[in-house]
């Protein structure tokens, strides 16, 4: 049987690695284009997710947020979210994405499942987390 698993050797290195190097070989060029409704709302080059999520990344940390914590997205769609999601990625964090429909008893099990160093929420979320996790450091978008 033949295998369709690649042949050659992959570098072993880590995802965010592979990422970095797409942001900036691909510089100047859109990275993505966010609509609100069918009007476009923001435009970032690859240049711009990584200068946004590098500062982002900066803020996460001095919040406390290191290699290996949890860091809880728990906010609609956005680009906060996308450059959040790097951010978490180039600290060596883990990102745990929750969908913002959650019902408080399943964003309570994954709170408590995940023990998160800090979540970033919409301002429709803060109330339900800040019900279950009172003391949880709260970014909101």
């Amino acid at each position: 049987m033949q295998s369709v698993w690649p042949q050659k050797k992959m570098k072993r290195e880590p995802l965010i690695h592979l990422i970095q190097g797409s942001l900036r070989r691909m510089d100047q060029k859109r990275a993505l284009t966010f609509l609100r409704g069918r009007e476009i709302e923001t435009r970032l080059s690859f240049h711009d997710l990584d200068e946004d999520s590098d500062c982002m990344a900066r803020s996460f940390k001095r919040m406390g947020l290191g290699q290996g914590d949890c860091a809880v997205l728990f906010l609609p769609k956005c680009v906060s979210w996308v450059v959040a999601h790097l951010a978490v990625l180039k600290i060596g964090a883990i990102s745990v994405p929750l969908n913002p429909a959650f019902t408080k008893r399943e964003l309570a099990y994954f709170l408590k499942e995940t023990t998160p160093k800090l979540a970033m929420v919409g301002v429709n979320q803060v109330e339900a987390v800040r019900e279950i996790a009172p003391s949880l450091p709260l970014v909101t978008v």
